[in-house]
């Protein structure tokens, strides 16, 4: 039975400062098994932020090996995988001393095993998730994303699906933060979210790439920061650049604004993002 009362946490996660990031709330349930789907979906619309995420301790879990499941909610929607609300609930776990700082957590999601932990020498948090590599997109996809951000075809360098998402390249003559969506277009994708991204431009010097985010059916019309996405865009760059296991740096060009690291592990097929977080709210949810 689920308590009276939840503690919440709400975290910038993917940024050193308040107030710029993506915003995600924590809550850690005491029960052994989730409560109805409904339930968590009520408690993510209330905070209508890009993401809520819930954990429960898992049954093997131990101060040496700190392990838990997590679930992530939108505002309408349960997701598969995220990465930004998986940065802040290690941070939440870190900074209330509930697991040791210096040990790993794993995490048990709908996706498979992710981890977070330390990242050695930067005081930040280290997730390992799963690549989520790009093939090519069909003309049909091609011309969809055409629409979307009415751009013309040799506007397009690349366009192409992952498992979670469609992914556009697009050309250095593209200011992808003036770019105007067309929703109803990018709906008929019939996709979780659309990444545009490019090279960095001169005004951001100190990244490879840049990138934003857009869903028509998750609840948030633009992600500020997308770890996720990151599983795509970090294959998609590191096979373009020719830096297959090396660090890349990338700014998320949303509103808040985002910045990460990411290294494309090729031969284990996985991603390791490297980002902050800071804690900007804490309180009550009162249920009853």
């Amino acid at each position: 039975m689920v308590a009276s009362t939840l503690d919440y946490t709400v975290i910038d996660a993917f940024t050193p400062e308040r107030f710029r990031g993506n915003p995600a709330a924590v809550i850690l349930l005491e029960e052994e098994t989730y409560p109805d789907d409904s339930f968590l979906q009520k408690i993510g619309r209330e905070f209508n932020l890009s993401e809520t995420a819930f954990l429960i301790k898992h049954a093997t879990s131990s101060p040496n090996s700190p392990s838990f499941h997590i679930r992530w909610f939108t505002p309408t929607v349960e997701i598969a995988l995220c990465g930004h609300a998986t940065l802040a609930s290690a941070h939440f776990l870190y900074t209330k001393n509930l697991v040791p700082k210096s040990v790993p957590v794993s995490f048990h999601t709908q996706s498979g095993f992710v981890t977070a932990g330390p990242s050695a020498g930067k005081g930040k948090v280290e997730l390992d998730f799963p690549a989520e590599p790009s093939v090519e997109s069909s003309e049909a996809d091609w011309d969809i994303v055409g629409t979307v951000f009415g751009l013309d075809r040799s506007d397009l360098i690349f366009v192409g699906r992952s498992r979670l998402d469609v992914v556009v390249e697009v050309s250095e003559a593209v200011n992808i933060e003036e770019v105007k969506v067309d929703f109803s277009a990018l709906a008929t994708l019939k996709t979780r979210g659309l990444i545009i991204t490019r090279a960095a431009p001169v005004s951001y010097k100190d990244f490879h790439f840049i990138s934003r985010v857009f869903s028509a059916d998750t609840g948030i019309p633009e992600d500020p920061v997308t770890g996720s996405a990151h599983c795509t865009l970090a294959v998609h760059w590191s096979k373009k650049l020719g830096k297959e296991n090396q660090p890349l740096a990338a700014y998320q060009a949303s509103e808040r604004g985002g910045i990460l690291e990411v290294t494309w592990l090729q031969e284990k097929g996985r991603v390791k993002l490297v980002g902050d977080a800071v804690v900007v709210a804490e309180g009550k949810l009162f249920l009853a």
